[in-house]
């Protein structure tokens, strides 16, 4: 929803503010967002296999639209 006014504006990729974000929500910020809570240790794996896709995912996008 913001994506676009922080890119034309501050000239900060998507990336940069979802972690940010995440950080800010998660266990060491506000703690709205803590999935070290959730449980059963194999979901915990799972959680992060999950967020290193994102991330990669998200660094792969970011190094795309970068000029030549």
């Amino acid at each position: 929803m913001f994506s676009a006014l922080i890119k034309e504006r501050i000239y900060i990729g998507e990336a940069i503010v979802a972690t940010a974000f995440g950080i800010a929500m998660g266990p060491y910020g506000a703690n709205i967002f803590d999935p070290r809570s959730w449980g059963d240790p194999s979901f915990n794996e799972i959680t992060l296999e999950f967020t290193r896709i994102v991330l990669a995912l998200s660094v792969f996008a970011v190094g795309v639209e970068l000029p030549r």
